[in-house]
């Protein structure tokens, strides 16, 4: 630390630092060149920082970049950014792909191992950075930065990880950010909650992560319902953990090039680090313990052991002991942990148990007995069924699926697909119901299909109102043209009642006159009734249509259909239904015939 930290402490929480960076890094860049990479402006700045010599992994030419960084023992903590850039440095990408590296630290020069840090070792690491240098902070904080550059944004709130609770479906790799938008009066002039999403995707693009946008009552159903957030979940199971991520990735790349997918990412099955202590028998049974001995021994003193438990009010808390971190922060640490032997003797765990770190994946789901590994795509501006058909096209061509591993579809369109299955069933069910009480309540086939054959015309108007709204075909869209098909039955019924009616009044064998003449007068008694059931049908369901507040989404796709109908059902009643009737009841002129017993004489010309 030097004279100027606190000054640097300060500027650095400034919010338009990260704007900086090109100059920044021009600047820094020229410094080195004159002072051949010993002067660096983390050096003016009197930050503790790290001169890295890594191999480029394109170039194979050592390069040479100054980083901020926070000794810790007998290593080094860095963050895999520049000042908390939006871009992923290029020595990240280097390091990764060397399996060495040089640092220069002050007068001490060494080489390195680089690893990164996953899981509850990160958190620690972040911690002890945030001693040093509270401005770390702010590497953290990078996604929320980017969304307050909306305007409309007004608080943003992020949760990285998942709940320590069983409740919670999130996996280890999501960043979950609640968003509240400013009032609708303070937004820019003609924007559009579809005008922020666009606007936030194009603002928050940090490598590595993919955005899915949607309201958080929706994220938790679909959370909840589905296990993943996305519209479209696709779900690789094999055994080979290998296999699996490879297919994902395939996956991947082959959904970000299909027309309406706006994101797509697949898990990570590597770059999880575990701490296996691999127990040596024969030593074991040679100082007196046997496995579930030295078991304990790891659970208790590493992982901790509930001795009791404390009660404060209604509140309960489990008391627990282990070691103190210090002395198990590192595998060298553990192997040199103490364990009591049954004679009295004190020896280590390095011992009796072997103690390294392992690779493995960092979160692992199964279905079935299966290893599992999911793709999530985001769908916007087309239907799922569309992409879902364009997705397992494009799969069939590029993706390689080796023996033993298959797919599946989950989230939203997984039970899109089965809500689709159980409406092939209640829609023609809806129909035949419909078809049977019409016929016991006219006793006649011919009436009964006069009114389901007009049917089809009188949802023509929910088709064409949702092609002006933009709205998909979707199960809340059908649940909407169920109740449409009822309401313009019921239409029908009522009309072909009172013209039943009107023509019963003009006797049993009425003429084709006395038939129109009961025609128009049924029809025409109907017409104030039926204007004033539409009208009140509109008044209730316009709001709904129109609405913005919870559960809009759904319910502005029920009531469309519905409106949309109830222009087409009360005109196709009142004109067309009529004339229908007329060509069905009006009695057909008879054709002459000759009488029997008689001839006709002809003169026959002499």
């Amino acid at each position: 630390m030097g004279l100027l930290t606190p000054v640097a402490v300060k500027i650095g929480s400034l919010e338009w630092m990260p704007k900086l960076l090109p100059q920044i890094v021009w600047v820094d860049t020229h410094l080195q060149q004159v002072s051949r990479g010993r002067v660096s402006v983390l050096d003016i700045a009197g930050l503790p920082n790290l001169m890295l010599t890594v191999v480029g992994r394109k170039s194979g030419i050592p390069r040479s970049t100054p980083l901020l960084c926070v000794p810790d023992g007998d290593t080094w903590l860095i963050a895999g950014s520049y000042f908390g850039g939006p871009k992923m440095p290029v020595w990240v990408f280097n390091l990764r792909a060397a399996d060495t590296a040089h640092i220069r630290y002050g007068k001490l020069e060494t080489a390195v191992r680089a690893e990164e840090l996953e899981g509850d070792a990160r958190a620690a690491a972040w911690r002890t950075m945030l001693r040093t240098w509270p401005n770390y902070a702010k590497y953290e904080q990078r996604t929320d930065r980017l969304i307050m550059t909306v305007p409309e944004v007004e608080t943003v709130f992020g949760k990285a990880g998942r709940a320590d609770t069983a409740t919670d479906p999130a996996p280890l790799t999501m960043f979950e950010t609640t968003i509240r938008f400013k009032p609708r009066d303070e937004w820019r002039e003609g924007m559009t909650p579809d005008m922020l999403v666009e606007e936030l995707d194009r603002a928050v693009q940090v490598p590595g992560l993919a955005n899915v946008w949607v309201p958080p009552i929706r994220n938790r159903i679909d959370m909840l319902a589905t296990g993943i957030k996305s519209p479209i979940g696709v779900k690789v199971s094999g055994e080979d953990l290998g296999e699996l991520e490879r297919v994902a990735l395939q996956i991947e790349q082959a959904a970000k090039n299909i027309p309406g997918v706006s994101s797509a990412l697949a898990e990570r099955l590597s770059g999880g680090r575990y701490v296996d202590v691999d127990i040596d028998r024969l030593e074991a049974a040679r100082y007196g313990l046997n496995i579930a001995d030295v078991q304990q021994i790891v659970s208790g003193a590493i992982g901790g052991a509930n001795v009791a438990r404390t009660v404060e009010g209604l509140a309960r808390y489990p008391i627990n002991v282990r070691y103190p971190r210090e002395i198990r922060d590192s595998v060298d640490e553990l192997r040199n942990l103490p364990v009591l032997t049954p004679s009295g003797q004190q020896i280590t765990l390095g011992t009796v148990a072997q103690v390294r770190v392992t690779s493995g994946p960092p979160m692992l789901k199964s279905e079935q007995g299966r290893p599992t590994s999911y793709v999530y795509i985001d769908v916007r501006g087309r239907d799922l069924s569309s992409v879902v058909g364009d997705l397992q096209e494009v799969i069939a061509a590029e993706v390689d699926l080796p023996p033993g591993v298959s797919l599946s579809y989950a989230g939203q369109f997984e039970y899109l697909t089965r809500a689709y299955e159980r409406l092939q069933i209640v829609v023609p069910a809806t129909l035949a119901i419909i078809f049977l009480l019409l016929y016991l309540i006219f006793r006649r086939f011919d009436e009964a299909l006069l009114i389901m054959g007009t049917l089809p015309f009188a949802l023509t108007g929910g088709f064409w109102l949702l092609y002006l709204m933009g709205y998909n075909q979707s199960v809340a869209t059908a649940v909407g043209f169920i109740a449409l098909a009822g309401v313009s039955a019921e239409f029908g019924v009522i009309m072909l009642i009172y013209l039943k009616a009107a023509l019963e009044r003009r006797g049993e064998d009425p003429d084709a006159e006395e038939v129109s003449a009961a025609i128009r007068e049924g029809a025409l008694l109907r017409v104030r009734p039926k204007a004033m059931t539409v009208a009140v049908i509109l008044a209730g369901l316009f709001p709904i249509l129109i609405g913005t507040g919870a559960g809009s989404e759904v319910m502005s796709r029920i009531a469309a259909p519905m409106i949309g109908g109830m222009i087409t059902a009360p005109l196709l009643s009142m004109f067309v239904l009529p004339a229908a009737y007329l060509l069905l009841r009006r009695p057909r002129p008879e054709r002459p015939t000759q009488p029997q017993g008689e001839e006709e004489c002809v003169t026959q010309p002499s």
